[in-house]
């Protein structure tokens, strides 16, 4: 029988595992008809692979160009009974791929202020539409900001691996259908229970379904992520290097959840720019790791873990998926914990390079 994964308490009262399966599998969004058949199926026979060992939470997204892959793994392992589809935590999320650009490739930046996405979003969540909401990359003074021109909190401040640009992103829960029309910001007719647009294009309700037309656009408000599904959360970019502490502590004590991306700091990237070695090659982590007898990434996500923060390594190799989740027959003492947050350099990976001019750009302030 597969370990079950402990769960940590949205302020929902929702449960998520405090460990899943990151779905990036590095293909060209723009470019699909050169992903040949031969890698879709590897995808769903990972996604198999995974609920096997054990995997109930998947963080997946539009971008990532894979979801019918990863819906193919999980409703065979469904059908085969496995699994049930309300044990499953699943992600979903907008691609960048909806944003506008100028003529040189340039992100258009809207004007619309993610404190009003917020409350349309708050809309959704008290006629029973969603369960919570939550954000992604935001930092202390913008989520401040949100708390204090709302009633709800976020469940968790999350972002992905590949979430590059300043955007609002709609993060649904796959036991809710919501395919979204283009338009500027979503709005909630309360008498009828009905989801409309300011384009004035009309989204059916069916029952607890949300349904919207297909042609998918949606264009909210730049740095904001959008959470709906069984609870909210706030994602972030987390590893020894990039510790997240102080952040960490301010998010606790709201009651909201992290998850950190890229918590193994991104071996298999080719824009490494840190002048450090990789954290899996880090003379500490190793010898962590050697003293129980584990590998650099599973020292690297017990330490995630144990500080209470949800974790979502990628991955499509089935002896790498299994070994990733292999992190909860041993500890990290206090001092080896205390080792490896020394290695907090403020070492960023994910910078936006190319949003820094953004007025909610939200890495210029300390946390």
């Amino acid at each position: 029988m597969a370990t079950k994964v402990p769960s940590v308490t949205l302020n929902t009262g929702a449960s998520m595992p405090i460990l899943g399966l990151g779905t990036w599998a590095g293909w060209d969004v723009d470019n699909q008809e050169a992903v040949l058949p031969s890698e879709r199926e590897a995808i769903v026979d990972a996604i198999k692979h995974a609920v096997d060992v054990g995997y109930r939470h998947f963080d997946c997204a539009m971008l990532y160009g894979n979801e019918a892959e990863i819906g193919k793994g999980l409703r065979s392992k469904i059908e085969e009974g496995v699994v049930k589809r309300e044990e499953l935590f699943i992600v979903a999320k907008e691609g960048d791929e909806f944003f506008p650009q100028d003529a040189t490739g340039k992100m258009i930046y809207g004007t619309e202020d993610y404190v009003d996405t917020w409350r349309a979003m708050e809309e959704c969540v008290q006629l029973g539409l969603t369960k919570a909401i939550g954000v992604s990359n935001f930092n202390k003074r913008q989520l401040e900001r949100i708390m204090a021109a709302s009633t709800t909190v976020p469940a968790v401040n999350q972002s992905t691996k590949l979430v590059v640009h300043l955007s609002t992103k709609l993060v649904v829960h796959q036991s809710t259908k919501l395919v979204v029309h283009q338009s500027t910001k979503l709005v909630v007719h309360q008498s009828t229970k009905l989801v409309v647009h300011q384009s004035t294009k009309l989204v059916v309700h069916q029952s607890t379904k949300l349904v919207v037309h297909q042609s998918t656009k949606l264009v909210v408000h730049q740095s904001t992520k959008l959470v709906v599904h069984q609870s909210t959360k706030l994602v972030v970019e987390s590893h020894p290097y990039l510790t997240q502490s102080k952040l960490l502590d301010f998010c606790t004590s709201k009651g909201i959840v992290i998850t950190a991306y890229s918590p193994l700091c991104s071996p298999g990237s080719r824009d490494w720019t840190l002048d450090l070695p990789h954290l899996t090659a880090n003379p500490k982590v190793l010898a962590i790791a050697e003293k129980h007898g584990k590998s650099a990434c599973q020292v690297l996500i017990k330490f995630q873990v144990q500080r209470g923060v949800v974790c979502i390594p990628k991955s499509t190799r089935k002896e790498r998926i299994k070994s990733n989740f292999e992190i909860f027959d041993f500890e990290l003492s206090q001092e080896e914990m205390e080792a490896l947050l020394a290695l907090d350099c403020n070492g960023r990976l994910l910078t936006l390079p190319l949003n820094v001019d953004h007025p909610e750009y939200p890495f210029s302030d300390e946390y």
